[in-house]
């Protein structure tokens, strides 16, 4: 992939062969994909013979108990006149304009529809659910147009005020409707991390035969579309399959807790380690620290940030309002994380060459683990330089925890002890108390005195 930016799908397949999709190396994601999204669904169209489809994702929101209380779709619409801007960049191979890029004007958008009704949201789940789940993955197949009013419905009924004439958005005149999807349903997306793809025409152009033999042409190229997006979005953007979702990636204002990790004494224990031979055993263990680490924190439904030698950062909440179970989240992890890294550090020090160097030499080495945990609002945004420009948080929630992280784990003068390996700040304690009443006194480095509740292993 070019740093300039352009990405070609060039395949002996004739679907994939010559469909040019354009983009910039630091262009926010919900622009990315619908360039890609509107460019991949006009392809098929085209092929297909189809004059009307659209690209959802579905993102299902639940409680506590794994109750459906919620269902999200953001979804991207075409019809013929709507897509006819993409004649150039698809076909022709030609930018739409002098400057060398496809102009923005008539650019399809992404529409997030939300049903916060439980009884609606979960009927809707259910039905869309079941359409999905009979669809093997990247398989096109052919269903009634009836099986998928019920979304259809919804779209159109959550639409007014978005057509100037107040008709439907989502325009199904045909019997059938040819069904795409890109990768594996769950129950938290329903239409898979790469979304679902509908395509169909009018009565005549749209009836089962012709769009059945259709359809099984794109099975294929199908295929190829679902691998290059899934490696692109996890190369190029740092995304887990669960974060796809447009709406995952908006900019905005969110509260999440935010957790940094990191380990005590690291700089001096590498030094020794790569002066007395121990270089490669050292290694070892920070293959198996930092794996081990970020398995834990994306099963308790965090996510890694970012990683900085021994440095973790984690986020936890982006997909989820209730506070109390984003912070038990986060301290469930930072415990498994602490009874780990015992764990790798004992392996650690039990390797025969590790063993003889401490009995044999004068020099100290011991490594911890220190965490700190703070819950609050922060900006998402991204940020950074053009062309490296990053999906990221910013506030002072987000430096008040790496403050308590580097606190952590040390001896306290007053308490004439060493703290505990997880501290957790008032306001993340305040949303799901645990451990001590009581909160220590803690005088980070750029901070006045900071509460900080201290929680054991």
């Amino acid at each position: 992939m070019p740093s300039s930016g352009h990405w070609i799908l060039t395949d002996s397949l004739f679907f994939v062969n010559n469909l040019f999709l354009y983009g910039k190396n630091d262009e926010p994601l919900g622009f990315l994909l619908r360039r890609i999204y509107s460019g991949v669904v006009g392809k098929m169209m085209s092929y297909a013979e189809c004059t009307h489809g659209i690209h959802f994702f579905a993102n299902t929101m639940s409680d506590d108990n794994g109750h459906i209380q919620g269902l999200e779709f953001d979804h991207l619409y075409l019809d013929v006149s709507t897509s006819e801007y993409l004649g150039k960049a698809l076909y022709e191979r030609q930018p739409t304009t002098s400057s060398g890029c496809v102009t923005d004007h008539g650019l399809p958008c992404y529409v997030r529809r939300s049903v916060t009704n439980h009884f609606e949201a979960r009927g809707i789940h259910t039905d869309l659910f079941n359409r999905l789940t009979s669809c093997p993955v990247c398989f096109s197949t052919l269903q009634k147009r009836s099986e998928w009013q019920p979304l259809f419905d919804f779209l159109n009924d959550n639409s007014q005020g978005d057509h100037p004439d107040g008709q439907s958005v989502v325009d199904c005149q045909g019997d059938n409707v040819l069904v795409i999807p890109l990768a594996t349903p769950s129950t938290k997306l329903p239409a898979g991390s790469l979304g679902t793809i509908l395509l169909w025409g009018d009565r005549r152009i749209g009836t089962k035969t012709s769009l059945l033999s259709r359809g099984e042409r794109l099975i294929a190229p199908t295929k190829v579309i679902s691998v290059f997006l899934q490696r692109l979005f996890e190369s190029h953007h740092r995304m887990t399959c669960d974060t796809y979702l447009p709406s995952f990636r908006r900019a905005e204002e969110k509260s999440i807790a935010i957790m940094f990790a990191d380990i005590r004494d690291f700089t001096p224990t590498t030094e020794i380690c790569r002066n007395h031979g121990l270089g490669d055993t050292w290694k070892q263990f920070m293959l198996d620290y930092c794996s081990e680490m970020c398995e834990i924190i994306r099963r308790e439904g965090g996510r890694v940030h970012a990683l900085a030698g021994d440095g973790i950062e984690a986020l936890f909440g982006e997909y989820t309002s209730d506070s109390r179970k984003v912070v038990r989240d986060a301290v469930i992890a930072a415990r498994k994380m602490c009874q780990a890294f015992q764990g790798l550090r004992g392996a650690f020090f039990a390797k025969p060459e590790v063993a003889k160097f401490r009995n044999e030499e004068s020099l100290a080495m011991d490594i911890r683990l220190g965490i700190g945990i703070d819950f609050g609002l922060v900006v998402f945004d991204y940020f950074g330089a053009p062309g490296s420009r990053v999906y990221s948080p910013l506030g002072d929630h987000v430096n008040t925890a790496q403050r308590l992280e580097s606190e952590a784990s040390h001896y306290d003068d007053l308490l004439h002890r060493r703290r505990a390996p997880i501290l957790l700040s008032r306001p993340a304690w305040l949303k799901d108390p645990q451990g001590p009443d009581s909160p220590i006194a803690v005088h980070p480095k750029g901070k006045l005195c900071l509460d900080a509740y201290e929680i054991i292993p």
